[in-house]
């Protein structure tokens, strides 16, 4: 599924380290870049790792042309304490750090494999209506795997 736009210009510049990959490839600009889903979905993911983890997905040392240049490389994201995750908690996280956003997961895929999981109810078709707001739910879901492992 392609990535939405949302309609809306957002901000120029992200700090390095919450910087999304597809706006760190275009680098420093001045036009506002277009919001998407998948925007989102990749801010979804560092929030979700920093409150399981409790710190950020990239380490400190790194400098900000350091870390800009491992968000623009070919090698995927590499993410620390995933062997010892619940299953369902890893592949979301690996779905939604995926650094090319087109192989990024939706929101309605998190969604649907919380459900698969069968860790929420179904759902039916209003959960797609309000993207960012559905992130609640699974977040809550996802905080609550943690708390069983």
């Amino acid at each position: 599924e392609e990535a939405v736009p949302m309609g809306r210009p957002v901000l120029r510049r992200w700090a390095p380290c919450n910087c999304p990959p597809e706006i760190a490839r275009i680098g420093p600009h001045d036009e506002p870049v277009n919001a998407t889903t998948s925007l989102d979905v990749w801010g979804f993911g560092l929030c979700l790792f920093e409150l399981l983890m409790q710190g950020p997905l990239f380490e400190s040392e790194l400098g900000d042309h350091e870390l800009l240049a491992t968000l623009v490389d070919d090698k995927p994201v590499v993410i620390r304490g995933l062997a010892d995750m619940n299953p369902v908690l890893a592949t979301v996280l690996q779905n939604c750090l995926v650094k090319d956003p087109e192989g990024r997961w939706t929101v309605d895929q998190i969604l649907d494999h919380l459900e698969a999981a069968g860790c929420i109810d179904e759902l039916g078709a209003s959960h797609k209506v309000v993207p960012f707001a559905n992130f609640l739910r699974p977040l809550h879901t996802l905080l609550q795997l943690r708390e069983t492992d």
